[in-house]
């Protein structure tokens, strides 16, 4: 995909051969894991094929809120982090949640990242059991990270 290039001169034949390997940090937030292919002239070995892949531009942690059995309509209070791999300073835009359940309370910069302090109110119980909704953090840069949240109310009845 382009996200990883180097420059040869497929003219130049040569026992030894160092690569600059330029890397496209756009190209590769698309394509997480690939491999770079090298076409050689050797007899016993036509082509070299080095497996690679990377971290995401950032980690959530943790990944996703879950909530096991909770009180309908009690808000819950969860810590999550928000951290560039890359060591690069962002800024949050702004927070929001596609149903309404999670909300942010507080947002706090620590070192290259963020943490959050987010409330959830399950809804009321309903005939599945279950609900979801995703908090949506929208970068200073243009890109939106998705925190998915889900909850299940376990069979009460013995």
């Amino acid at each position: 995909g382009d996200g990883i290039t180097a420059d040869i001169d497929p003219a130049v034949e040569a026992t030894k051969c160092v690569l600059q390997p330029k890397v496209d940090l756009e190209k590769l937030q698309k394509r997480s894991a690939g491999f770079v292919a090298i076409s050689l002239t050797h007899p016993e070995l036509d082509r070299v094929t080095i497996y690679f892949s990377t971290l995401p531009r950032f980690q959530i942690t943790p990944a996703s809120i879950i909530l096991f059995n909770p009180e309908p309509q009690k808000p819950t209070v969860k810590k999550i982090s928000v951290v560039s791999n890359y060591g690069e300073n962002f800024e949050i835009e702004s927070t929001s949640s596609e149903k309404g359940i999670a909300k942010v309370l507080s947002q706090e910069q620590i070192g290259k990242g963020y943490q959050f302090e987010v409330e959830v109110t399950p809804p009321p119980l309903d005939q599945t059991g279950r609900f979801s909704d995703v908090l949506n953090v929208q970068l200073g840069d243009g890109d939106k990270l998705s925190i998915k949240c889900y909850g299940r109310y376990m069979d009460t009845e013995k």
